[in-house]
């Protein structure tokens, strides 16, 4: 953040007749000597001495006629002082609304980027707004409030903070800008997901670049955004406009299946499911209250990454061995960690088995 963006809050509004009373001293002209040589009323400069009064465009070049002070001069000073006095009243308001701010993930924020390190409250509620792009927390609440929560209770998540999922998106959306993407091609992005799944055998420092490049090249922004304090997102789909869709990865749960599984979820919803709803996904899914569009997200992920005709013959011969999972997944060309994740997901294998075949990473963001 530039330092001067942090210049946000005066503390005080100086009525440019303040400027004005102490150049009249300077030149030893009385405020009822100034109202004759322009004239105007002495009630008129006397207002305008104690702020009451503005000085209006057609005041300025008096002043500049009488005094010899460029009217530009007097107009800066009266269009600063309306300013800063906006400013004050709006420093007072906000700082009667503080709670406000801990509903948000400050800390993320700050570590990215978007808030500025200081303790003042109303300097950090006005860089909060900035960052959403809302002139006030009425308007907040109308542009983000509502959304999210209706995004969530799509994806039927439970005891999450929808402040911090707002912020989560928000952030997300800004590093998906500076992606630079083809206009989104639905065949090509099909095409792309058929190479993606021998990506999963890869490691991130192999596959990642090649993720994001493939994704750009049919028109899908991918976004790798750590999760954020109160936000339990493993992923979402969204589009920005017609020809540009973003999928946003959290990398929440650091192995291959939880990864890859997200991915292709977040694919389908693009691919399923219009281009008018944002999708959030994530921890506390709530089975009983799963929507459709969850449901065609979910089987459209897990017939990519396995075939379900390869996954019932797979099943039939009840896989119980880790090097049958391997053999599997080195036919169908896919992460023996995908493979033992649906094992654990369908309830066939425990959680605690097979976990060696996944593989754990850090993904790093890749603009």
């Amino acid at each position: 953040m530039a330092e001067r963006d942090l210049e946000f809050r005066p503390l005080y509004a100086v009525p440019p007749g303040e400027t004005l009373e102490e150049l009249l001293a300077e030149r030893q002209v009385t405020q009822t000597e100034l109202a004759n040589r322009m004239g105007r009323p002495l009630k008129t400069i006397n207002e305008i001495i104690r702020g009451k009064a503005a000085i209006t465009p057609d005041t300025a070049i008096q002043l500049e006629r009488v005094l010899g002070v460029s009217a530009s001069f007097w107009t800066d000073l009266e269009r600063q002082y309306r300013e800063d006095q906006a400013r004050v009243r709006e420093v007072e308001a906000l700082r009667g609304k503080s709670g406000w701010l801990e509903k948000f993930p400050l800390k993320d924020l700050r570590r990215l980027g978007h808030l500025p390190e200081t303790r003042d409250r109303p300097t950090q509620m006005h860089y909060l707004l900035r960052f959403f792009g809302v002139g006030s927390i009425e308007a907040w609440e109308s542009a983000w409030l509502r959304p999210t929560a209706a995004f969530l209770r799509e994806s039927a998540m439970l005891s999450v903070s929808k402040e911090a999922t707002a912020a989560w998106l928000r952030a997300g959306s800004f590093e998906a800008g500076q992606v630079q993407c083809a206009p989104f091609t639905r065949d090509a992005f099909l095409d792309f997901l058929g190479t993606a799944r021998g990506l999963t055998r890869e490691d991130p420092e192999d596959f990642t670049r090649q993720l994001v490049d493939g994704c750009r090249s049919a028109g899908v922004a991918v976004v790798i955004m750590g999760p954020f304090v109160g936000t339990r997102a493993y992923g979402a789909a969204y589009w920005v406009n017609q020809n540009k869709a973003v999928i946003q990865l959290s990398n929440r749960y650091r192995t291959d299946d939880h990864l890859w599984f997200t991915f292709f979820h977040e694919a389908g919803h693009l691919l399923l499911h219009g281009r008018q709803a944002t999708f959030v996904d994530g921890k506390d899914v709530a089975r009983s209250a799963v929507g459709q569009a969850e449901l065609e997200a979910n089987a459209f992920a897990a017939d990519h990454l396995i075939p379900s005709f390869e996954w019932t013959r797979f099943v039939r011969s009840n896989p119980s061995t880790v090097t049958g999972v391997t053999r599997f997944a080195d036919e169908i060309g896919v992460s023996p960690g995908i493979v033992v994740g649906r094992l654990q997901h369908e309830k066939l294998w425990p959680y605690t088995r097979g976990n060696g075949l996944k593989k754990t990473f850090e993904l790093e963001s890749q603009k």
